[in-house]
Formats: C-alpha cells, structure tokens, sequence
C-alpha cells in the first residue's frame, strides 16, 4: 500500500484496497497506519467478506469487520494518533479479510501500513507479497450465510432468486454468560455458560479481545477455557465459534 496521484487524479479522491491478509506465524498483531489525509484500516475475523461497523476497535461485535486502526487526520508518522494502532491474535497459515480505505481532499495522497507480531517488526509501508492473497471475484448469484458460515444456494431456488431456508434454533450456539466479567494478569481462566456447545473440547474456539481462550473442558452448556496471553485493557466481547456449528448468538463482554 503508498503511492500517490490515484489513477492521474490527486484532488477529491478516495481508494480502496481489498485483499486477505496471511498470518505467517501465530500471535499478537499490531497493526499501525498512516495516511493522508484520512485512513482506516479493517480486520476480518477469517477470509470470509463481513459488514464493516463503525465501532471501537475493542468494542467490536464479532459478526463485523473490526476498524482495526484509523488515521483521522494527514500524517506520515505512525504516532501522531492512539487511533492509528491496533492489535488482533492471529493463526499462522489462516487468511483474513482486509480492507484499507484512503481519502483524500488536496493534492498529495497516500496510506502506508507496517506491521508486528509479537513485538518484531514483519514490515513498514510495503506489504510482501507473502502475506497478501487475492479474493476470488467469482460469487454465485445468491448466497446464505448462517452465524457466519456462508452457504451457497442449489439449484431449489426459482428464477427470480426466490429461495426456502429453514433456520433451527436448537442447532445454533448461544452464549448466556461468562465468569468473571473482569480479567487481570498474565493469563485468565474463563468459564462460558450457554448451549449448543461442542462436548468436544477442541471444537469449542473462543477468543477474548482477539487473544485466543484455549479450551480445557466443555460440556453442552459450559465451557473452561484459559487465555494464552494477557488481555489487552479495555471492554471486549467474548466470541465462541463451535466447529460445524458456526458462531454463538449473543455478545457478551468483559473487561
């Protein structure tokens, strides 16, 4: 990402770049942009295309891009802003949905971007090839996404995209509470009351604050899980992702 004079036009322009980004190794992200004039930049939870939401980056709800950082005014350092920094724990080898958008009123134009994991620097400015892949532009006419789990649509479906689905409650995960609600220290042990969980210990993946929770024990209706690392500070909702089952209903958040 950089550059400047958009497609021969430098005044009154906005871009936008979208493309998965590939973790090549597991650990704490963070992300920091700069741009001019205006700049954000947005995570996805995997490869899969979401809404994005105007919302705090720690305040994000999990069925939506998160704004993983944002440069609100012209800069071309990566401190002028606490905007212009944020974190997610990503897996190595998985893709993530990404979009960098830059807007810009006068003149020069550009958005630079650099990146590190676990404290080492990977790069700034240019992002390798290494860690970008391209999304696939083909799409089928109508598509189905159940708690995130995208569906493509048979031949059932009429001409004119009129489609039956049925949606079964007692199929879907559902996240009723956590405990506790407020965290501290290196790690943290969490337990997460609900249904529809997996009985299956490692089919149960729950994150917190993008640091990931791994699971000791699970029942259908609880869930004991540790996080590896500290949490960063601040409100962050809890997800749980069940394996076949898709993402748990509700948000609950914890600080």
């Amino acid at each position: 990402i950089g550059g400047s004079n958009w497609f021969g036009r430098r005044s009154n322009t906005a871009v936008r770049f979208t493309g998965l980004f590939v973790a090549n190794e597991t650990g704490n992200h963070t992300f920091e942009l700069a741009g001019d004039d205006v700049a954000e930049l947005w995570l996805g939870e995997d490869e899969n295309p979401v809404p994005r939401v105007v919302t705090a980056v720690t305040d994000a709800d999990p069925t939506y891009a998160r704004r993983i950082a944002q440069c609100p005014g012209a800069t071309s350092s990566y401190a002028s802003y606490a905007e212009q920094r944020g974190f997610a724990q990503l897996e190595a080898g998985q893709k993530y949905w990404m979009q960098a958008i830059v807007a810009n009123g006068q003149t020069h134009s550009d958005i630079h971007m650099r990146v590190s994991v676990n404290g080492r620097a990977l790069f700034t400015d240019a992002v390798p090839s290494q860690f970008l892949a391209k999304i696939d532009a083909w799409a089928p006419p109508v598509t189905v996404t159940a708690m995130g789990i995208p569906a493509r649509v048979g031949h059932g479906c009429s001409r004119r995209g009129e489609c039956d689905f049925n949606f079964l409650a007692e199929k879907t995960p559902v996240l009723l509470s956590i405990s506790p609600t407020t965290l501290s220290g290196a790690t943290s042990t969490i337990t997460v009351t609900g249904t529809g969980f997996s009985t299956t210990a490692s089919d149960n993946i729950v994150s917190v604050g993008g640091v990931k929770c791994a699971t000791s024990t699970a029942t259908a209706t609880e869930i004991v899980c540790t996080t590896e690392t500290a949490v960063p500070a601040g409100k962050h909702y809890v997800r749980v992702r069940v394996v076949g089952r898709g993402r748990a209903t509700n948000s609950v958040a914890i600080s």
